[in-house]
């Protein structure tokens, strides 16, 4: 059983509204983004000359407000928004909007989620029309949809918004969780095999242990080889050491996972959007969450401040 000592009180700082779902491909780019944007005061007394700019419908983006970003193995940073892709490459934005006379056009322009596979493609998650895959070296869209309710196809066209549901394996399988269960994709055959029943969540590929854990309300631990699954509730009394940390948005709460697959509770409460040690948090609609080289969390809600935890 787990539990927080005072050895391990937590202090929440507040940070101005950003929209954002970070995890490790781009991890230390949104911690650099937050400290030079966010700090301004400790930024320019140690780094003179430093600019910070903010991107909006007026120079750039489609719309303020951003589903999901991620930065791909190149460095371009790709937006998921209600009105389009877009890719920004530091100075110029290109946008991928579908078109109906164009079948290698984005399939639907309300874009929830964003992720690549290990050769660079682009695998886009939609909020109707499913998955499409861009292909970078040839500038057009492959489509992965389902609309005869095949079993060799997605269980579901609509992909959850703003959340990370996809995740390669170490065999290169990719896993995607829709609205109706699990997928795992052949990515060079695009052939599929679903896995229904109480699978939603976040999805997170644990290369040590080959599992997937994916997180909702409770965490569930996959066996990508077994395809046997393990239910873990939350454990209020012991506070292992860290393999993962995940944002329980259906809970408000951020979750510990230990290598033994233990689940505790770090921080966290009731919702809302309230600074405090542990337990007493607040926060509300956790959109994503990163933990910086130097052990400080960071979590991005989709109506609020940048958080940020620090463990003394």
């Amino acid at each position: 059983m787990s539990y927080i000592s005072s050895s391990s009180i937590l202090s929440l700082i507040k940070f101005p509204l950003i929209r954002l779902h970070s995890f490790r491909l781009y991890r230390v780019l949104m911690i650099i983004l937050i400290s030079l944007c966010y700090a301004p005061t400790e930024v320019e007394a140690q780094n003179s000359g430093i600019i910070c700019t903010h991107y909006n419908v007026n120079n750039g983006l489609t719309t303020n407000i951003v589903e999901y970003v991620f930065v791909d193995s190149e460095g371009y940073v790709w937006f998921a928004t209600a009105t389009g892709l877009q890719q920004f490459d530091g100075f110029n934005f290109v946008n991928y909007l579908y078109s109906s006379n164009d079948s290698l056009s984005i399939s639907y322009n309300f874009i929830s989620t964003i992720s690549e596979d290990k050769k660079g493609n682009i695998w886009i998650g939609t909020l109707r029309t499913g998955l499409d895959i861009f292909s970078k070296e040839k500038g057009i869209f492959y489509h992965l949809s389902n609309k005869s309710e095949d079993s060799q196809i997605l269980t579901s066209n609509i992909i959850p918004r703003g959340r990370k549901v996809v995740a390669q394996d170490s065999q290169g399988f990719l896993w995607i969780n829709t609205l109706m269960g699990l997928n795992k994709i052949n990515v060079e055959t695009r052939s599929v095999e679903q896995f229904k029943g109480d699978l939603a969540g976040d999805v997170i590929f644990d290369q040590e242990l080959g599992v997937l854990w994916i997180v909702s309300d409770r965490i569930n631990k996959f066996n990508t080889e077994t395809k046997k699954i393990e239910h873990f509730y939350i454990n209020e009394e012991v506070l292992p050491g860290i393999t993962n940390i995940v944002a329980d948005s259906f809970n408000h709460k951020i979750r510990k996972i230990n290598p033994d697959g233990i689940v505790s509770t770090l921080a966290g409460s009731t919702p809302g959007n309230v600074d405090g040690p542990g337990s007493s948090a607040q926060f509300a609609h956790l959109l994503g969450i990163t933990m910086d080289a130097g052990g400080a969390i960071y979590l991005a809600q989709s109506d609020g401040p940048i958080r940020k935890i620090v463990i003394h």
